[in-house]
């Protein structure tokens, strides 16, 4: 049997401890920029709350936390500039190089949650915003079952691509996906949505108008109704919002 010295035993266990520690800990992301001002401030955003932030010295910076589930999405953004990034945030030791052309083409190493976002919006950027995006993503989902995008992805996209598709794509979720706050997100949606087809009467709702007082879909109809879902942070449905109101003002005299 080989007898390791004392003093190289307990070296490694000083390493281990102190990597496990690290990972217990939390994450830190170390940053390495270019030809950016010293003191400029860089922001961690999620769910579009500032959570964070720090300055930039030397094109450098650190940001440290705590994920609660195997990785978190997370936006890192300049408010000087429009330059920002998605990522996938892991407890660890990662690391950000945006050396070459700022934020938003930066490459990401140790976070494995992010190397597979990368190669995920590697098949989507030419993929545009129709029919073949929505293949891509949904085989993803499927070839990926165990995976937090997975999970974020269906949350987002569940009422796009409807309860027969997310139903199939949720049961292939491993447990641990099925019990995080988003596996239950989609299964209270599962539990809950009608799934009318076309030309089945509309499913009635009651939700806040902008002054806080409650109406319902049955009280609001028109001769012609048309129902659209949009949120004030989703920049699809911002650019969209003016060709509603054009499509309203062109046939509101016919009952719309």
């Amino acid at each position: 049997m080989k007898v390791f010295p004392l003093t190289v035993v307990v070296s490694i266990l000083f390493v281990f401890c102190k990597t496990t520690s690290i990972i217990e800990d939390g994450f830190t992301l170390e940053g390495h920029t270019s030809n950016i001002v010293d003191s400029t401030v860089i922001y961690l955003f999620q769910d579009n709350i500032a959570i964070d932030s720090t300055v930039i010295v030397n094109n450098e910076f650190t940001l440290k936390g705590k994920v609660k589930d195997v990785a978190e999405r997370f936006v890192l953004r300049r408010l000087d500039t429009l330059d920002s990034k998605y990522i996938w945030l892991e407890n660890g030791h990662i690391v950000l190089d945006a050396t070459l052309g700022g934020l938003r083409n930066c490459s990401v190493s140790g976070s494995e949650t992010q190397l597979l976002a990368d190669s995920l919006n590697h098949l989507l950027a030419t993929a545009g915003h129709g029919l073949k995006r929505s293949r891509i993503e949904q085989k993803f989902v499927f070839d990926y079952p165990e995976s937090v995008i997975s999970a974020q992805m269906l949350v987002v996209y569940a009422t796009r691509w409807g309860k027969e598709t997310v139903e199939e794509l949720y049961t292939r979720f491993s447990s641990d996906l099925k019990t995080s706050e988003n596996g239950q997100k989609i299964k209270k949606y599962l539990d809950l949505v009608q799934a009318p087809g076309v030309g089945s009467k509309y499913v009635d709702f009651s939700m806040a108008d902008t002054t806080g007082q409650q109406q319902k879909l049955s009280n609001n109809l028109g001769k012609l109704t048309l129902l659209d879902f949009w949120a004030s942070w989703c920049g699809p449905c911002l650019r969209e919002n003016p060709r509603l109101v054009k499509t309203y003002q062109k046939y509101r005299e016919l009952g719309l």
